[in-house]
């Protein structure tokens, strides 16, 4: 509940993800049945570009595919033109992934191969998983060699955007980074109570003025006793309240600008007055900060350098590269519900996780 700036779904592409399969694949597994089975007729072209083709089939796969091993893809069926979204990185991870070299090639077949047998070896000793991945597959129309096709394609795109940058061209970006915001890189630890103004649900639960109050209470007893653990607990409406508050070691910019300032600004180990946020008032106490130098941070810099590198290559070099008119399946809307009928309602989905440090934040 701790307030952090939300980053856009769509920005969290695709870098990193053959690991993640790996795990996704050993635990959920499957009977490779479907690869013996006769291949449903290619379709419709939806897409030529330079240097290839989009059948329907192709799209479905890979559709199916990402819905079965990409938890972030029901998100994209939420956005407007998903469609296009997906079809435009559908092309760029092929094309990319096709600049691996013939021994990345090799290798990432063979991974992808021992990932498929993973995923046999698995399923077959759960019945009820087996019966659920079988039925998703059936009922999106894609088999085990199709997963393995889309981790095959998940790795050797994975090793050409790794070679993008090398480490000098790293730490020039590092420095960049520094030079426009001396806090890019600043991390710290906190401690904080939180007295929120609504509940998880949005319910309104007090009033600014009474928040205040409460808030000014946790203070004067937390600057008596110093017991984080005991006052959390009593206090505090963030869900961190039963290990004392605290938040360690996180980038300061992921924070909302009030919060970010104290735990920049506060003196070490000096308890400060109510901070003001749109969740409520937090009485924080910062126990360490300090700026990460570039070895620290290199892997997530570059990370950040390859995810905007892929991001621009999908909405600005590949709708370049389509030639002529896309055709994209057209989606089936649901039946409007008759006259007196209340249509069921839906549980909103939960966020998206995002990157580690973002989700201990929230």
């Amino acid at each position: 509940m701790l307030p952090n700036k939300q980053r856009s779904l769509y920005k969290s592409v695709m870098f990193g993800l053959a690991l993640l399969l790996v795990i996704v694949l050993s635990a959920c597994g499957g009977n490779n049945n479907n690869n013996n089975e006769d291949k449903a007729a290619e379709g419709n072209t939806i897409a030529t570009y330079e240097g290839g083709t989009v059948s329907e089939k192709e799209y479905n796969s890979y559709i199916g595919a990402r819905k079965l091993l990409d938890q972030n893809y029901r998100y994209l069926e939420m956005m407007p033109d998903f469609q296009a979204m997906v079809l435009n990185q559908h092309i760029a991870e092929r094309i990319l992934s096709m600049q691996a070299s013939e021994e990345v090639t090799k290798e990432s077949r063979e991974a992808a191969k021992e990932a498929s047998k993973t995923m046999e070896e698995s399923l077959d000793q759960n019945e009820e998983q087996k019966t659920q991945i079988n039925d998703f597959m059936k009922e999106n129309g894609i088999g085990f060699q199709d997963l393995e096709n889309y981790v095959f394609t998940q790795y050797n795109l994975q090793a050409v955007l790794s070679d993008k940058f090398t480490d000098a061209e790293v730490n020039a970006k590092y420095e960049e980074n520094l030079k426009a915001d001396k806090n890019a890189y600043t991390h710290a630890t906190v401690r904080h109570v939180l007295v929120a103004l609504k509940d998880r649900e949005g319910k309104d639960i007090r009033t600014k003025e009474e928040a205040l109050v409460r808030a000014n209470e946790a203070y004067d007893k937390l600057k008596s006793t110093g017991d984080w653990d005991k006052l959390a607990l009593e206090y505090s409406d963030d869900d961190n309240k039963s290990s004392g508050g605290i938040y360690e070691d996180i980038n300061v910019n992921t924070w909302v600008e009030s919060f970010k300032n104290a735990a920049i600004n506060q003196p070490l180990n000096e308890i400060g007055k109510p901070v003001e946020t749109e969740y409520g008032y937090h009485v924080v106490v910062v126990e360490a900060r300090n700026v990460k130098d570039f070895e620290a941070v290199k892997n997530s810099v570059k990370s950040e350098m390859i995810n905007a590198f892929f991001l621009d290559y999908i909405e600005n070099e590949v709708p370049k590269l389509i030639i002529g008119e896309v055709n994209l399946p057209k989606i089936e809307e649901p039946e409007a519900p008759a006259v007196g009928e209340t249509p069921t309602d839906v549980e909103a989905p939960e966020a998206p996780a995002d990157e580690a440090e973002t989700k201990k934040t929230e």
